[in-house]
């Protein structure tokens, strides 16, 4: 009861008493909901539909109405309940999971109950559709609410004011750190530390091949990737970044989307969709608010920009302590939908063969505000954000997915947290083969060792490729006008970095791989 407004409060000591706000979801019900809807919809039966989340029947119920341009007449003693004796207030704003909301023509009712029968579905006809645009609610022949469903579905904006935080801009003036003198022990320090290592401790726990249909499984690529009953393949990719969001709530949004669908290409998926969870202090704190605005004015950018739409989401406030009422950072996460060709070829990030080239695409920029290296390397919060070039994304993404599908590259990784250095080095683990690679070759607006490192400036990926394909892939990026270029092999059982010839970092990849993949095993055991 009340889950959507219990997400958007302060926790308190009281919050333990409230647990019956925390929907109990039943899996294996959600399961027959699904194959039940989805066989009513392809039989043509469905005219409208709706889950019922956030706010329950009286949100779900305004929602259809209003967008309908139509009216809604319900009995609350048609509806089926888990207790008795509920009042209507708890009926109309119950959140209980697995409930869908079906609008059908009455001669396609039966045809709708045998389909439901079939599933062991329980259901009820709750009400009509009428055209008067009233959301009425009865309990027998008693009138519990009656309002306007546009009005209910379509509130009047609260008008709050936003300021820009000050902290903003003393955090983005902070010097930059000198360059570690053991890089090698940094790109370690990198690899182990929790927002980079290995998640094989969590994902090992679930059953992730459910229905056979797993092509690329957890950890072997940036999206997951589900076969369809329809021939194509589905990519699924959740990415966030607080860090950058609080330095940069603008810059920082941008760079989780364009993380989000850098996955998606990187599988030779095409994306389609996002939905986005945006978290958040309380809205009421200027400062909050503009953080909050400028993250939407963020997606909307980008999304125009690439042409892809947002087609849901969910908003939690009130994210913070309640005695001094400190915040949690802004914590946009995105969930990036992308569909991909039957004859895609399977791509994950493991490196493949002996001999083949390593390929950069993308520039390295300034700025390592927010990066993992600065944080967890140098304790450091604050720094310039990368920035994305707008103009030029979609155009670097159709060519990387164009390039994917056309079967010349072997193995393919989008450069994230870490920087190169850790992108190189998971390829490497994963595939349990070394590199090496020249620093000189990339392209860059910058030559600090340092940033060509571990920058997370975005869009950029790392591909590997046989070397007759080679110059094919580079000729496709220069008449993309896409910065790309071969910077070293896959070759040996060492991690190789190189300057001007100067080996700047050597590791056996037993020991790369010995940082990143203990980490969360060893943060989670559980003491005897």
């Amino acid at each position: 009861m009340r889950g959507a407004s219990f997400a958007s409060r302060t926790l308190s000591e009281k919050s333990d008493t409230e647990r019956s706000a925390v929907q109990v979801p039943d899996p294996f019900i959600k399961k027959l909901i699904i194959e039940a809807v989805l066989e009513a919809v392809d039989a043509g039966l469905v005219q409208g539909m709706k889950d019922l989340g956030g706010g329950g029947l009286t949100c779900g119920l305004s929602e259809m109405a209003a967008k309908g341009g139509t009216g809604v007449e319900i009995d609350l003693d048609n509806l089926r309940t888990r207790e008795p004796g509920m009042p209507p207030s708890e009926v109309m704003i119950s959140e209980s999971q697995e409930r869908m909301i079906l609008v059908v023509r009455a001669a396609d009712e039966e045809k709708l109950t045998r389909i439901l029968d079939k599933w062991e579905l329980g259901y009820s006809r709750i009400g009509r559709v009428t055209r008067d645009g009233i959301l009425l609610i009865r309990r027998g022949q008693e009138v519990i609410a009656k309002a306007p469903a546009r009005f209910v579905a379509e509130a009047p904006l609260a008008a709050r004011s936003s300021r820009k935080p000050a902290y903003l801009d003393g955090l983005a003036r902070a010097p930059e750190p000198p360059v570690p003198e053991d890089l090698n022990e940094t790109l370690l320090a990198l690899l182990s530390s929790p927002n980079v290592c290995s998640r094989e401790w969590i994902y090992r726990q679930y059953d992730f091949e459910v229905g056979i249909r797993t092509i690329i499984k957890p950890g072997q690529g940036d999206s997951a990737v589900l076969r369809l009953p329809n021939g194509k393949t589905l990519a699924i990719t959740t990415d966030g970044n607080s860090k950058q969001a609080y330095l940069d709530p603008y810059w920082g949004t941008v760079g989780i989307l364009s993380e989000a669908f850098s996955n998606l290409v990187a599988s030779g998926a095409e994306p389609v969709a996002i939905v986005d969870h945006l978290q958040y202090g309380d809205p009421g704190n200027p400062e909050v608010y503009w953080t909050f605005k400028e993250a939407i004015h963020a997606m909307r950018d980008y999304l125009n920009a690439v042409r892809v739409p947002c087609v849901g989401g969910k908003v939690s406030f009130y994210n913070e302590d309640s005695e001094n009422r400190t915040a949690i950072k802004p914590s946009p996460v995105i969930s990036a939908l992308g569909l991909r060709d039957a004859r895609t070829p399977k791509i994950d990030s493991a490196l493949q063969s002996e001999g083949d080239d390593l390929l950069i695409v993308g520039t390295v920029l300034p700025g390592l505000g927010g990066s993992e290296y600065y944080e967890s390397v140098h304790g450091l919060v604050g720094g310039q954000v990368p920035r994305v070039n707008l103009r030029t994304e979609r155009t670097i993404m159709r060519t990387m997915t164009r390039i994917v599908k056309a079967g010349l590259v072997e193995a393919a990784h989008d450069i994230s947290k870490g920087g190169l250095a850790v992108s190189l080095a998971e390829m490497a683990i994963q595939g349990q083969k070394g590199f090496t690679v020249s620093l000189d070759d990339i392209p860059a607006k910058t030559d600090r060792i340092d940033q060509l490192l571990f920058s997370e400036s975005k869009p950029r990926f790392i591909l590997e490729s046989r070397q007759k394909n080679t110059s094919r892939i580079l000729r496709r990026m220069r008449t993309a006008r896409i910065p790309a270029a071969k910077i070293g092999l896959v070759e040996g059982s060492r991690v190789e970095f190189a300057q001007k010839s100067d080996p700047m970092i050597t590791t056996p990849l037993n020991v790369v791989a010995d940082s990143w993949s203990r980490t969360l095993e060893k943060t989670m055991q559980v003491a005897p």
